[in-house]
This record gives C-alpha cells, structure tokens and sequence, in this order.
C-alpha cells in the first residue's frame, strides 16, 4: 500500500467516534492489567500511540520518533524498543493491526490500527497450557483490517511467549529459559522458585548471587530434561536451588570460621 496523509486511511477506522474510542481502550486497557499482558512502560507507550489516533478514531500514521519525543516532553521516556515491542503484544491479542506502506519503492510510516474491543480474558482462559515450540503467528504477518470485524467475533488462540513476561524476572534468566519453555507462565514460575528458595537461605538482598543460583539450577534442569525422564520440572529444579543456597551457606560459614582462627 502507498503511504499518505492520514485522510488516505480514514475508512479503516472501526469507530463512529472519539467516544466509543476511548471505551473501546479503556477495556482493553482493563484486560491488560487484570492480565499484566504489558509492562508499565508499554501501556504508556500504547496510550501515547491512542492520543495520535483521535482525528479518524483508532487509526494513526504517526512517526515512531514523534511519539517518542512527546513522552519525553512528558517526562515518560520510553525506547524505540519497548514501543516495538508493545506493538507485537498489542498485534498478538488482536489489540492492533499495522499496514505497512510504501512510499517511492521503499518501506514508508506504517499505519497503527486499533480494533474495536474483543475480550482478551476469553482467549486465555481455553489456554490450559502453550506448547514449548509454538509461535504466534500473527506477529509475523499484517492482517487486512477490512476483515478484522470477522476475525474479531471469534475467540483467539493466543500464544504467550516469553515477550510477556513480567520485568521482575531478569533478562539473562527469560533468554535461556525461553529455548525450552517457551511460556511467560512457565518461565515467571520457575524465577519464583528461585526467589523462594533465595529467602528461605537469607540471600533475598544478594541479586548477583541470586541470579547466578537461578541460572546454574536452570542449566541443571535442562540437562536432566535432556538425558533422563524428570517427572515433575518444578520440584526437580526447587530441590537444585535448595542444595545449591544451602552449599553457598555452608561455604560462607567454613569462610567465616577459618578467618576466626
């Protein structure tokens, strides 16, 4: 498609005006929290992109660095990167649709559609569990919004995948994590036994030590998914991180007694 105005696009709005607009987000926005399906700085990132999609309701051809520019002017920096990666969830749960255009045979400004409200609630609740490998698809392709009110009476199937989980769990344990459990649920849950386990050894203030546990224990799980039949993921990697704090515990405290000598 050829970029242009905003008036170029004005009949792929979903929306008869600003009003309905704004309800239709505020109960997306309801999902997103109930869900924690974004993180803080992604739902700024949302609604800073909702504001420049006012003059044809729901729909936005604003530059990525023009958005970016009015949170800082409101003293809510965020990255090109987190703005991208709002983009996919918000994609994944049928929040958005993205046109790509073209403009002189090359990429231009994409177009930011939003859809009208479509309970995200639904679709989580029939996801029992995500298999390891599976992808959402729809990250990867741009849906024609003329055949999104169709698409969007029907309940998704959404993949969570690890760009969901929370903040709380450091990068360095999603990134290895994310090649065998490829679940926010799953990956959220193992860094919590991690946190447990953590606090009943007294390392709860100790994030270096903490996240190196995490990390060697999670290594450990993997090999013996690898090379032996574990039959119950959670409790094997629990039981890792208990030996492993309670061998840094007793290592502090032989430290402790050869330096009393």
């Amino acid at each position: 498609m050829k970029s242009g105005n905003i008036e170029t696009f004005a009949h792929y709005s979903h929306f008869n005006n600003v009003r309905l607009f704004n309800n239709a987000l505020e109960q997306w926005l309801l999902d997103i929290h109930q869900n924690k399906l974004l993180t803080k700085s992604e739902i700024i990132a949302l609604k800073q992109l909702s504001k420049f999609a006012c003059k044809y309701p729901g729909v936005s051809n604003v530059k990525i660095g023009t958005l970016l520019s009015a949170c800082f002017e409101k003293g809510k920096e965020i990255s090109r990167s987190t703005f991208e990666r709002m983009l996919r969830k918000a994609k994944a749960i049928g929040l958005i649709n993205v046109i790509n255009t073209m403009k002189n045979g090359r990429k231009g400004h994409n177009v930011y559609v939003f859809l009208p409200y479509s309970p995200v609630t639904d679709s989580l609740s029939n996801q029992s569990e995500v298999l390891k490998d599976e992808k959402i698809e729809v990250l990867k392709e741009t849906v024609n919004p003329s055949e999104s009110n169709n698409k969007n009476n029907n309940k998704r199937t959404i993949a969570l995948d690890y760009e969901f989980v929370s903040d709380r769990v450091p990068q360095e344990f999603v990134s290895l994590t994310k090649y065998i459990f490829n679940d926010f649920k799953v990956i959220e849950k193992l860094w919590s036994k991690v946190s447990i386990a953590a606090y009943k050894h007294c390392y709860e203030n100790d994030p270096t030590l903490i996240l190196d546990i995490g990390l060697s224990s999670l290594k450990q799980l993997i090999r013996a998914l690898k090379v032996k039949q574990v039959r119950d993921k959670y409790a094997y990697f629990y039981g890792t991180l208990i030996k492993k704090f309670q061998d840094q515990y007793f290592k502090e405290l032989f430290i402790l007694g050869e330096s009393r000598q």
